[in-house]
């Protein structure tokens, strides 16, 4: 049986106790949170669907993802106020046991809260929640998160998303890429979290961690065969659906993805008239590169 809860106790006027019990008490109080966060219909998981991915912990055979845990996180001041939370997955293949994998699935801050610098702490955070899974201090935590492509959602979603969050498109990937963020340079596309829910190609994904300007293949489809097969698919067929499968034989048939900066391409996307010439923020940002060689 794998040990399910962790907490890091009180340190700088925040703590955080996180869950991987799909019947703890903790998800409620995520939820709360993560409903007032997350607003688009086809990025929304509900909570059948954490309560599905966390049921999948301890289960050897899910989806080929090596040593994993899948945990939902809060972090709350003095006062035990909610300031923020997280829901992600961990993985670490045999093939590449020195890197850690972390898909951050979602992640939100009180509105209260926003503006203090707390996103960096979310990482740092959740890089101790893993190693206290681990039991290894040594690792190379890579993160994996999604972002809306500015290019890519609709007027109306982009205005109810900006509204909603209090920042902008480009001033949300801004924050990722002062914070080492690049995207991933591949056609990513999120299946249906859901049988209600179609896929999500409004979106690109995005690495932070300990790279340069690319990725190996192989770790790339470890990571996305552990966060399609847990976190979107619950343990489903891979193979089975062709969202999945296409990205995963794209990365197969090479040998490296490139990595993408974004800091120059967002700067310039804020002075022109960009959305006419490219189909996606990733399209852009891989020209400003190709131009800056």
């Amino acid at each position: 049986m794998i040990k399910l809860d962790f907490e890091i106790p009180l340190v700088d006027g925040l703590r955080v106790i996180a869950s991987g019990d799909p019947e703890s008490p903790l998800l409620d109080r995520f939820m709360q949170g993560y409903d007032r966060a997350f607003v688009l219909p086809n990025e929304r998981e509900e909570r059948e669907g954490f309560v599905a991915c966390l049921e999948m912990n301890g289960k050897d055979n899910a989806s080929d993802a090596g040593k994993f845990i899948e945990l939902v996180s809060v972090f709350e001041n003095q006062d035990g106020e909610l300031v923020a939370g997280a829901n992600f997955l961990l993985s670490v293949s045999d093939a590449n046991p020195d890197f850690a994998c972390i898909s951050l699935n979602y992640a939100f801050v009180e509105k209260e809260f926003r503006g203090k610098g707390i996103a960096r702490v979310i990482f740092a955070k959740i890089r101790e929640l893993c190693n206290q899974f681990m039991q290894n201090s040594r690792l190379k935590y890579l993160f994996f998160f999604e972002h809306n492509d500015p290019l890519k959602m609709s007027r109306e979603e982009y205005e109810i998303d900006s509204s909603h969050s209090g920042i902008d498109q480009l001033d949300r990937l801004k924050m990722s890429s002062r914070l080492g963020g690049r995207i991933i340079d591949f056609p990513y596309v999120q299946p249906s979290l859901s049988e209600d829910k179609e896929p999500d190609d409004t979106l690109i994904y995005v690495i932070l961690g300990d790279v340069e300007d690319s990725i190996d293949s192989n770790l790339l489809n470890f990571q996305l065969r552990s966060f399609f097969g847990i976190s979107v698919l619950k343990g489903s067929d891979i193979s089975l659906c062709s969202v999945s499968q296409s990205q995963l034989d794209f990365v197969s048939e090479r040998e490296t993805v490139s990595l993408l900066r974004m800091d120059t391409a967002i700067d310039r996307a804020r002075s022109l008239n960009f959305s006419a010439d490219f189909s996606s923020f990733r399209d852009f940002a891989r020209s400003v590169v190709t131009s800056e060689v």
